[in-house]
């Protein structure tokens, strides 16, 4: 086999350059680099070796522009991964936090469904992280259902001055975090369903 030796190829003509034949093989040796600084474009991108490879390097951003579509036609995992699960409070319990754990990931949304078993004191929320919104039943002497724009969990037990209600503290690496408010002397036990979004 001969070496060729140079610094830069050109073509001879215009400025499209072919490389080898239909058929041919190209290989960079392991060891060397291959370093593109403008466009690549190609009908499939497959594993040198084995069934795995890596796309870019920890730290690195791949945006995919407006208009541009990514077709799965197979199993796809850390692209819109969800999970559900559950957690339960207290509502006696003194103001503070509660870490959820678990989830695997850290999530960018999650819908809260919560509620004291046996009762009708229930509520529906969710997290964008930055908004919290939630439907909560009104246990003031009715059975109407009234929005609140800012809080992730509110349940009321007996009435406004009795209630147990939280906030979306933190997304965390494996879970999240609910900030929790008590005012007054709430009773009973928060049964809460949730799906986490990546």
């Amino acid at each position: 086999m001969s070496t060729l030796n140079v610094d830069k190829v050109d073509p001879s003509t215009g400025t499209a350059l072919e490389l080898g034949t239909s058929g041919d093989t190209i290989t960079v040796p392991t060891g060397a680099g291959l370093t593109v600084v403008d466009e690549v474009k190609t009908n499939k991108v497959s594993p040198a070796t084995g069934t795995a490879f890596a796309l870019g390097d920890s730290g690195d951003t791949f945006t995919v522009p407006s208009g541009a579509t990514i077709a799965n036609s197979g199993t796809a995992t850390g692209f819109g991964d969800v999970y559900v699960s559950s957690f339960s409070r207290d509502v006696s319990t003194a103001t503070g936090t509660q870490a959820v754990t678990g989830v695997g990931f850290t999530p960018t949304s999650i819908e809260v469904f919560a509620a004291i078993g046996g009762t009708v004191k229930a509520s529906w929320g969710m997290s964008d992280g930055t908004t919290d919104k939630c439907i909560y039943q009104n246990n003031n002497g009715g059975t109407d259902f009234i929005s609140n724009q800012s809080q992730l969990i509110r349940v009321v037990t007996v009435d406004a001055g009795t209630m147990y209600s939280g906030t979306l503290d933190s997304f965390d690496a494996d879970g999240f975090t609910i900030s929790w408010t008590k005012t007054g002397s709430p009773t009973g036990t928060v049964a809460g369903n949730f799906i986490a979004r990546k």
